[in-house]
């Protein structure tokens, strides 16, 4: 209790300490990187820092290209919502970016081991097919489509930047990120004062930079993991306690509109850290956590919405359900449902964004079935799912071969992507474009240093 009373770093050093020595393997090639690619690849640090900038802003760019506070219903703003289409525009900026930075798309791919990139090559022969060929709805099938390719050369080209700006991203990049998404949590509140007839707005839909209120989940994920990783090795209790108040309150917003699934997310990221990341293992650790979530609960408290799929109260209601269909909220009859159509079309699936369209359980109103895996199989059968998983079990052992590393950098990333891939498994985190983006950095951020980066 002494140490902790110190600092409220959680583990500052013995045994299984992180590495921090400036004459680490870390800093080493920072070091070399920096003097071997500064002249030839980088034009100054503006490119990669405004990227970096535009990614931290998303949220709050999001929010206020679709902000509504009537119920009105706006073609655009839905077609806005429904593509993500601010934050398509900000990836676009990012490779921009990237491109004026010596980005080289092609060059990174080569770099790939050669069956990685027939697997690529595949995937997105099956993944176009199936959208021209098989899709009800061809249109949203092939501009949902294009959308994967703008993902993956987003990607690419953050990954790019990071390593031309290594400074940056390892000590600002984070904290810029928590920064905004709290700006967003900020947006909500003025959007939530500014209805004027709350009795009778659509608040299921919310229409805050999301399609449905449950894609608040995002956000307050994203955020709140970030900001704990951020807190858990602070030496400085002032930055502890900020990164903590942020953590809190992106956690609010999931109290608040009854989304349980983040929640979850986040202490599933935190338990993960605590096995890739030993010195985590702490009661001071644990504490972080559950006071951040404690102070959010009552936090969320401030305000009541008048709807049962808002609050606390909904979070009790669904703990309290009998039935499995109930807990899951309808879940367990979509992913039935998608199961039964991936048996009728097996191999090559249906598209992009059409389980609405083929799965009577979706109601005609649910756009994917909430489930990562069933998504792929569905809309890219099984010849894309056994593609689709190779490159994603790929790069997830580079993550893997980099966070063993025990970078502290590399904290508020791996809580990010953790959170995300544990709400994949029960939200549509692969549908939507904000977590699509996340999960993209949070890749690009872990390997930006391991082994599998070095030939890029």
């Amino acid at each position: 209790m002494a140490a902790h009373a110190a600092a409220p770093l959680c583990v500052a050093g013995g045994r299984g300490a992180l590495r921090a020595s400036p004459q680490s393997h870390y800093s080493l090639r920072v070091a070399a990187m920096s003097a071997s690619k500064s002249e030839v690849e980088g034009r100054g640090p503006v490119a990669p820092v405004l990227a970096g900038l535009l990614i931290a802003a998303a949220p709050v760019v999001f929010a206020l290209a679709t902000w509504d506070v009537t119920n009105l219903h706006s073609p655009i703003r839905a077609w806005m919502r429904f593509y993500g289409a601010p934050v398509i525009a900000i990836e676009i900026l990012v490779i921009i970016c990237a491109l004026f930075s010596g980005f080289q798309p092609l060059r990174m791919l080569r770099a790939a081991p050669a069956w990685a990139q027939a697997t690529l090559v595949v995937l997105i022969t099956v993944a176009f097919c199936s959208a021209f060929v098989a899709a009800p709805d061809e249109g949203t099938a092939v501009g949902r489509t294009f959308l994967w390719l703008i993902h993956l050369l987003f990607g690419l080209g953050f990954a790019h930047l990071v390593r031309r700006c290594e400074p940056f991203f390892s000590r600002h990049f984070w904290p810029a990120v928590v920064v905004g998404l709290c700006g967003y949590v900020v947006l909500l509140m003025f959007f939530v004062w500014m209805i004027p007839d709350p009795a009778t707005f659509g608040w299921a839909h919310l229409r805050l930079a999301v399609v449905n209120i449950r894609q608040v989940g995002f956000y307050s994920a994203v955020g709140a993991a970030a900001a704990l990783g951020l807190s858990f090795f602070q030496s400085r209790w002032i930055l502890y306690i900020a990164w903590g108040a942020a953590a809190s309150l992106l956690l609010a917003i999931s109290f608040w509109s009854g989304t349980r699934g983040s929640i979850l997310a986040v202490w599933i990221a935190c338990l993960a850290a605590m096995v890739w990341y030993p010195p985590l293992r702490t009661l001071f650790a644990i504490g972080t956590v559950a006071a951040c979530n404690a102070i959010g609960a009552v936090l969320s408290l401030v305000h009541s919405v008048p709807d049962s799929h808002y609050g606390m109260a909904r979070l009790a209601v669904s703990a309290a359900t009998r039935t499995a269909e109930d807990f899951s909220s309808g879940r367990l009859s979509q992913w039935l449902g998608a199961v039964r159509a991936v048996r009728e079309r097996p191999l090559f699936g249906y598209g992009e964004s059409q389980f609405r369209l083929i799965v009577p359980e979706s109601m005609g109103a649910y756009n994917h079935p909430h489930n990562a895996v069933l998504q792929i199989a569905l809309q890219w059968g099984v010849v894309g799912t056994v593609c689709f998983g190779a490159l994603a079990g790929l790069v997830l052992w580079w993550c893997h071969l980099a966070v063993r590393e025990g970078r502290k950098e590399d904290l508020p990333p791996f809580l990010v992507l953790v959170s995300l891939l544990a709400m994949s498994l029960y939200e549509g985190t692969l549908y939507h474009t904000y977590p699509i983006m996340m999960i993209a950095v949070s890749i690009a951020a872990i390997v930006r240093l391991g082994p599998a980066f070095q030939k890029w």
